[in-house]
């Protein structure tokens, strides 16, 4: 599942023309939250865009023991693509405060412990 160039990744590209929902794709992902007892739910864009900055966040912080803040944030901006302007994500979140981060991770926990597992760096930071 390579993408369009392939023909086929989250979408399927018949005959080289637009995209359309993949339908094994789907059966698949109700089947795997059936299993996972998830109820399937609609996120809006924000909800998508929170969410990953949280896992970002948090991973940057799970890898503070490997390395500095300031080259962990510039990895994060260089690697994921993410605005030069900006802060990258362990100086945004000791911006906006870690403490608040935390606790936004914990509640998504629940869903996923294993993927929303606080980072101990960022436990240590939120004090």
């Amino acid at each position: 599942r390579l993408g369009a160039q392939a023909g086929v990744g989250w979408y399927r590209y018949p005959g080289g023309g637009g995209k359309v929902v993949d339908p094994l794709l789907e059966d698949m992902m109700v089947e795997e939250a059936y299993f996972a007892r998830q109820p399937r739910r609609a996120f809006t864009a924000e909800d998508i865009t929170a969410r990953l900055l949280l896992a970002v966040t948090n991973g940057a912080f799970a890898l503070l023991g490997a390395g500095d803040a300031a080259e962990i944030d510039l990895a994060a901006i260089e690697g994921l693509g993410l605005p030069r302007d900006r802060p990258g994500p362990i100086a945004l979140a000791r911006e906006c405060g870690a403490a608040g981060v935390l606790a936004r991770i914990e509640a998504l926990s629940p869903e996923d412990p294993g993927f929303w597992r606080p980072a101990p760096a960022l436990r240590a930071e939120a004090g």
